[in-house]
């Protein structure tokens, strides 16, 4: 299924995007991905069988980082601008909020300054659409 998922809620769309492939993530739009998708809300990663290699400040169950993220995010701290218009003009929401209530422009200010070299600043106008332009 085109929607099938990893454990952590990640599809074929959001890999896509987190690795910047414009033409998978033009086919898999194209096949009716869901761009709005997000990974799953609340994961908890059992430390306990490895307490003997874990610090004790590690070793209670711990949640994922950032859950609940769409491709727009992804594309928004890995892609190029044409990936982020791609989702966009998909119907991909810049207003979804993260696990963190960061939006997905909040991911393309937090860019590796290596990787924006390929950027414009009005392209993070584009990640929150206009609007959105702080989590909440």
């Amino acid at each position: 299924s085109i929607e099938q998922v990893n454990q952590y809620g990640k599809t074929a769309l959001m890999t896509a995007a987190h690795l910047n492939r414009e033409e998978t993530v033009r086919l898999l739009l194209q096949r009716g991905a869901d761009v709005n998708r997000r990974t799953f809300g609340e994961i908890k990663v059992d430390l306990y069988p490895y307490r003997m290699y874990l610090s004790d400040t590690i070793r209670k169950p711990r949640s994922l980082r950032h859950a609940g993220r769409t491709a727009l995010m992804y594309a928004a701290e890995n892609a190029d601008a044409v990936i982020i218009d791609l989702l966009l003009s998909a119907g991909a929401d810049p207003c979804l909020a993260d696990s963190k209530g960061l939006v997905p422009v909040a991911y393309f200010d937090g860019r590796a300054p290596s990787r924006q070299s390929n950027m414009r600043v009005t392209d993070a106008d584009a990640v929150a659409g206009g609007t959105c332009l702080s989590g909440g």
